[in-house]
């Protein structure tokens, strides 16, 4: 394996072979949602419904800070600083993981909501952001058991918080392992 810096391409993404996550890919999610919000403000039935329109604005801010910590996560790797401070690295590949699981719950409950069932423009767009979401989280579960694996030395209280964000990650992911698009993440990921 090449040096963990040479994996960070510039400032857009972070590949291990064919296998990538890019800022504009994060970026896409919260245009997906930002479209939602617009959509839930000129339509009078989403609008009427705080709590959609709460739950919408609450989203499009947790997937605006996601997207940020992919670009710190870029930015430590483009710069060699991966492996200088283990807690900020490790702390960082946690909180990466718990947002993007946090995303998919709320995407999904949203879905749930029988309102969105009128707003049928967000539960188009959601539908399919669920897919992309997993699609995403299982490429970034492999990056991250990579960049895991090249941390000098992970302290045991770490081990706990690691497992947990994790897991939930992989298992949120392979939800949707039926669907095409997260097979292609595997196949992107694990074939040469």
């Amino acid at each position: 394996m090449k040096s963990l810096c040479a994996h960070a391409e510039t400032s857009r993404g972070i590949c291990l072979e064919k296998c990538c996550i890019y800022l504009e890919d994060f970026s896409q999610i919260v245009d997906i949602i930002t479209k939602a919000v617009k959509v839930a403000e000129m339509s009078t039935e989403c609008r009427l419904n705080t709590r959609i329109y709460n739950r919408l604005i609450t989203l499009k801010n947790l997937a605006t800070n996601t997207a940020g910590r992919v670009t710190s996560l870029i930015n430590v790797i483009k710069y060699c600083k991966f492996n200088q401070d283990i807690d900020a690295s490790v702390n960082t590949l946690c909180n990466l993981s718990n947002g993007i699981v946090e995303i998919r719950n709320m995407v999904k409950e949203i879905l749930d909501e029988p309102i969105v069932a009128t707003c049928n423009t967000i539960k188009t767009s959601f539908e399919n952001l669920v897919q992309f979401i997993d699609y995403l989280g299982l490429k970034t579960f492999i990056i991250m058991l990579v960049l895991l694996n090249n941390l000098n030395a992970i302290s045991s209280t770490f081990s706990g918080k690691i497992a947990s964000s994790f897991a939930s990650l992989l298992f949120a992911s392979l939800l949707s392992i039926h669907d095409n698009k997260v097979k292609d993440a595997l196949k992107e990921c694990f074939t040469s």
